[in-house]
């Protein structure tokens, strides 16, 4: 019997030791991942038979032997036929959602869909046109549906583009390990993603979805896989150079293995194949089929392996990792003498080509100090999505931008020192890359530092250190702990409530009652930024405590301390707040009886008080004192429930506008953008933009007034504002004779050549 046992234990750590074994031989190779999006016919091209379009590419995949990932999207999970198929015949295959929003996914999930036109513009079917709240709600009803499906949640969730806060949200509460994105395209089917790691798996910021994190310790912990690898060269210009739409530039497979080999150079590299299930039965006998049939092939021959996206994620992830291996490459182009060099690092991103004899930087990202996605407080109303990261080289959007930066009739070539890599072209040095500098070999020995500053805790705990401190001095003047302790609660209440009105990141966040203070005169000499937080941020907490200091803690006549109550007890009207919550017709029964019953409770304790104490004093102040408290609640209720923002791209149009002393036409989108919980400040207040930029602003409204009818340009700038959904049209551009000055993807903004 003992040996039997010990057979049986040699045995098991025998197979776990293969197990390991043929585990690791898995990672010495570079990887291929297979993921199959599967849309429900309203999200669809071809409206076909959904079931049969998903028997023909299953059966395309499990001939070549693959274990693909297949990615959801809601309505499907509720497709019974689908779901059964995949359950009896799809073993050994990875599920995950594909995160697209349509009628009746916002429906299930009890939120407002917003899409204003065909189903794949992005102000309806992408997460990031939601508000935050509405966002969760639509993530937890496509979870919970996946799980009552499957019987699981799945680790892999995704769409063409899908904001960090969601990211994080399902990572910290499904527990997710990947997320799928379009790779780096510039309008390509309305989305532009542009400025992220060139075609190739990162670890995302906290901060933003499209930039790598610093380190595995301070990241999303969720791998990004990119959808469609570009081309290095011809993909900057025209997206349809990729593993995914070479076929519409007239490539064959030959082109289609250039690019993976281009990506796959070492363990851990890794690219995406598949197809979207859009296409009706038959149509994955061929390239699908093809592309399938050469990864098998590379397979078996040992040049790559085939992981899900879950099982890779979960090997990125345990290397600690936070970009692929091969972060930098040079090709050359699959037809012809010009080469590309990328180099994606954590803090930036750089691209250089050789064109003939001319070498150009062409691209150039500073990720360094990336505090916010556009989004991540304010919802997307564009049809044409733009993400965008931040740019100092953009030669799509400002071709006068990209910089030559040398001359040889020499191939570029690079070299790995411990400092960092070198590319050269034969023998001259062209350009040296660090983590966090590029330096140029030009005539001007350009140097471009991307180290990242120190970052600013933010202002609300630079202001509690502040108060902290305060009230410390203050107990060594009094030695009276109690009366310190009793202030300090009532102190830091209103700074407690401002809160979310004190972060700096997202922009700055206001609501209806504290707009009042924007028509105050802007202090001439000093940034729109610098302003907007010295008046509603700094200033009023520093008197504050001014006024607690003097009319308080040093004044011997309590007849003055009413002026410090006085001034707290605005500071808790102007930055107290509610959440959000609709105030319409399927709310006001509900908001009614709330104020019904407060007025009740009131009322009896008024009535508790005025029986004890037997007072009309009493009376009379406690009369006041509750409808002093039912006003601030009806303000809250009407007044601060929604919050308005101005977002830092916001800001930085703000200040070119500024600087240029020109009046501003704002273009006004032609349909209504809709905005719940946070609005844009500028949306709503376009007068606003005046009283900060000290010129005259108006608004144009599309649909009554085009901008091609305008005559009189002369000193003015024309602002767009993409993200509401307003646009300037190619001829409206021409045939008025307008240059773009400013572009950060979000805000355009034009003035007469």
């Amino acid at each position: 019997m003992k040996n039997i046992k010990c057979f049986f234990i040699l045995s098991a750590l025998f197979f776990t030791f293969v197990s390991s074994c043929f585990a690791s031989t898995k990672l010495l190779r570079p990887i291929v991942t297979v993921i199959n999006p599967i849309r429900y016919p309203q999200l669809q091209k071809d409206k076909g038979n959904q079931l049969a379009s998903l028997k023909d590419q299953w059966q395309v995949t499990s001939d070549a032997g693959i274990n693909a990932t297949w990615l959801w999207q809601y309505s499907t999970l509720e497709d019974k036929k689908l779901t059964d198929f995949a359950k009896s015949k799809m073993q050994g295959q990875e599920f995950g959602l594909f995160l697209e929003i349509d009628r009746n996914f916002a429906d299930k999930a009890h939120v407002q869909y917003r899409g204003q036109g065909p189903w794949y513009f992005s102000d309806g079917l992408l997460l990031v046109s939601y508000d935050l709240a509405e966002r969760e709600k639509l993530i937890d009803t496509a979870f919970a549906k996946f799980k009552s499906v499957f019987g699981y949640y799945p680790k892999t969730a995704g769409a063409w583009w899908v904001g960090v806060d969601s990211i994080d949200y399902m990572q910290k509460k499904y527990g997710i390990v990947a997320s799928l994105k379009a790779s780096d395209q510039f309008d390509l089917d309305a989305y532009s993603v542009w400025g992220t790691p060139w075609s190739i798996p990162y670890v995302s910021s906290k901060e933003d979805a499209g930039i790598p994190a610093k380190s595995s310790r301070d990241s999303s912990n969720v791998v990004m896989l990119q959808w469609a690898a570009r081309d290095p060269l011809r993909g900057y210009k025209d997206s349809l150079y990729s593993l995914q739409d070479y076929t519409a530039k007239g490539e064959t497979n030959d082109y289609f293995e250039y690019l993976v080999d281009a990506y796959l150079k070492q363990p851990l590299d890794q690219v995406v194949v598949g197809l979207e299930d859009d296409f009706p039965a038959g149509v994955y006998q061929f390239g699908y089929k093809d592309r399938l049939e050469l990864v098998s092939k590379w397979e078996k021959s040992g040049k790559v392996n085939v992981l899900t996206a879950q099982d890779y994620a979960k090997e990125f992830l345990a290397k600690k990792a936070v970009i692929a291996p091969t972060n930098y490459f040079l090709t050359k182009d699959f037809n012809g003498s010009d080469q590309s060099f990328w180099f994606n690092g954590t803090n930036f991103r750089a691209a250089i080509e050789k064109i003939n004899n001319k070498i150009f930087l062409f691209d150039l990202r500073n990720y360094a100090n990336r505090e916010s996605e556009d989004f991540s407080a304010l919802p997307n109303s564009q049809g044409f999505l733009r993400v965008s990261e931040p740019a100092i080289i953009d030669s799509i959007r400002f071709p006068s931008q990209k910089l030559e930066i040398g001359e040889s009739g020499d191939s570029l070539l690079i070299k790995k020192n411990s400092d960092g890599v070198e590319l050269y072209a034969g023998n001259k040095q062209i350009a040296f890359f660090t983590p966090t500098k590029l330096q140029l070999f030009d005539l001007n020995a350009r140097i471009y530092d991307f180290s990242e500053v120190n970052k600013f805790g933010g202002i609300f705990w630079l202001f509690l250190s502040a108060f902290i401190i305060y009230l410390l001095f203050v107990f060594h003047k009094t030695a009276n702990f109690t009366k310190v302790l009793s202030q300090a609660i009532l102190l830091m209440i209103p700074l407690l409530l401002a809160y979310p009105f004190l972060n700096l990141a997202q922009g700055f966040i206001f609501d209806r009652k504290e707009l009042v203070f924007f028509f105050l005169p802007v202090v001439q000499g000093i940034s729109l930024t610098l302003w907007i937080t010295l008046v509603f941020q700094i200033i009023p907490f520093v008197l504050l405590l001014l006024i607690h200091f003097i009319f308080y803690v040093r004044s011997k006549n309590n007849r003055f301390r009413p002026i410090y109550y006085i001034y707290l007890g605005l500071l808790v009207f102007f930055y107290a707040h509610v959440l959000y919550f609709p105030l319409d017709r399927s709310t006001y029964a509900t908001v009614f009886e709330i104020l019904f019953g407060v007025v009740i409770a009131l009322s009896v304790l008024i009535i508790a008080v005025v029986y004890k104490k037997r007072s009309i004093k009493t009376f009379f102040t406690s009369i006041f004192f509750a409808f002093l408290f039912l006003s601030l609640l009806v303000v809250l209720i009407f007044f601060s429930r929604q919050k308005f923002i101005i977002t830092p791209f916001e800001m930085d149009a703000l200040n070119v506008v500024a600087n240029n002393h020109k009046n501003v036409l704002f273009i006004y989108p032609d349909s209504k953008p809709i905005y719940k919980a946070v609005r844009p400040l500028l949306y709503d207040y376009t007068q606003i933009g005046g009283e900060l930029t000290g010129v005259s602003w108006q608004k144009i409204t599309r649909d009554k007034q085009s901008l091609i009818k305008l005559t009189d340009l002369s000193n003015r700038l024309i602002l767009v504002p993409r993200y509401l959904g307003a646009d300037l049209s190619t001829a409206e551009i021409k045939d008025n004779n307008l240059i773009k000055i400013f572009d950060n993807s979000q805000i355009a903004i034009f003035e007469k050549q």
